[in-house]
């Protein structure tokens, strides 16, 4: 470093992937400097601090309120700094039903007596970053949502929230379908989409299949489940699920506590592809070309 040189005009701002989120919920932030900076600081307004000068954070808060998040960015001419505030609203996590048996379903399904009687009707009512959507035992066999091209899930978790099983896999159940008359084929329909941030926690995802055409990665891979990169399986079985393509099991996203068991693919990883797997039982999987179990 040479004294003197990191000079001129500085200016910061703050793009936050959330305004308003649950207790405990992580939000990205990304830090925008412009101009020649010696270090960066953020403050998340709730008594802690990063000083290690990240253009990129999370930080989740524990308790509800209204915190500021400031950043601030130094350099010789601005020794005390240049700073720059989001504003970021913690309510409590709220939590949305589902019961395949009630007889009294209500939207938003914030109680038992209202309850869902189906999975997705539950997570499009959860509108808040971190939401929970709790669901009672039975088999999840029917509805289905397009995420993208043709390719049919059981179950899409495309906003930010956790869809938790009441009492494990061995009692919740999502249920694909394949095509008739083979496995995979343009009216199959895989288990679950696991979209960024979300996470499916305690089921059993079985009898999934992709399409047999379209695109490779999206709609001919994962038949148990397809996920972004932050999506998160816990503590779920995947089992006798199929893909044509690629991740018989799953494809992509973070799984802790798992078991894949007895999924094919055509091509690669028949139990997992492009997966993250921690303290997770592979057995049984297999597929045409490289990585029975994983790939």
């Amino acid at each position: 470093v040479y004294a003197g040189s990191i000079t001129g005009a500085l200016s910061v701002s703050i793009w936050a992937s959330h305004a308003n989120v649950a207790i405990g919920f992580p939000v990205q932030f990304r830090a925008d400097i412009t101009g020649r900076a010696t270090a960066s600081l953020w403050q998340w307004g709730d008594g802690s601090a990063d000083t290690s000068n990240q253009p990129y954070a999370d930080h989740a808060f524990s308790t509800t309120g209204t915190y500021a998040v400031v950043l601030w960015a130094y350099n010789e001419t601005y020794p005390l700094g240049v700073a720059a505030t989001v504003t970021v609203q913690v309510a409590a996590q709220a939590v949305h039903y589902v019961n395949i048996s009630n007889a009294t379903p209500s939207s938003p399904f914030a109680s038992w007596a209202t309850a869902a009687t189906n999975i997705q009707d539950a997570v499009d009512a959860a509108t808040q970053p971190g939401a929970l959507v709790l669901v009672s035992n039975g088999v999840y066999a029917t509805g289905g949502r397009v995420v993208y091209g043709g390719m049919t899930n059981r179950v899409a978790l495309a906003q930010p929230v956790e869809v938790r099983s009441v009492n494990g896999p061995g009692a919740t159940i999502i249920q694909g379908a394949w095509h008739p008359g083979q496995t995979n084929g343009n009216t199959a329909v895989r288990c679950a989409y696991v979209g960024s941030s979300a996470m499916l926690s305690g089921f059993t995802l079985t009898n999934g299949a992709t399409r047999s055409s379209g695109d490779q990665v999206r709609e001919q891979s994962g038949g148990g489940a397809w996920c972004e990169a932050s999506g998160v399986l816990s503590n779920c079985t995947l089992a006798g699920n199929s893909a044509y393509y690629s991740g018989g099991g799953i494809y992509g996203g973070t799984l802790h506590n798992c078991t894949l068991a007895g999924n094919a693919a055509g091509t690669y990883g028949g139990g997992a592809y492009y997966s993250a797997l921690a303290n997770c039982t592979l057995s049984g999987n297999s597929v045409q070309s490289s990585g029975g179990g994983a790939f």
